[in-house]
């Protein structure tokens, strides 16, 4: 159990494969203050909508992923 109360979304049975889909509709992803994607499974639906506002600039040039940094970061020169 965690130590402390994040923001009350608990996404283990999720990630673990024991429920098919979350129970939650919306996903937001912020990366510090900024807004940087966000996820809505409408309920009783099989679709899934998603919106970017930033995408990693992927490292080296025409990679699939960040595998110069080890890990895509949300600002600055690493992101368009």
């Amino acid at each position: 159990k965690p130590d402390r109360h994040s923001d009350g979304f608990n996404l283990m049975p999720l990630l673990e494969g024991k429920v098919a889909r979350s129970e939650h509709t919306f996903m937001f992803h912020y990366c510090g203050a900024y807004m940087n994607a966000a996820r809505w499974h409408p309920p009783d639906s099989g679709s899934i909508f998603k919106v970017h506002f930033f995408t990693p600039n992927f490292s080296p040039l025409g990679a699939g992923g960040c595998y110069n940094t080890k890990v895509c970061f949300c600002h600055g020169e690493h992101v368009t």
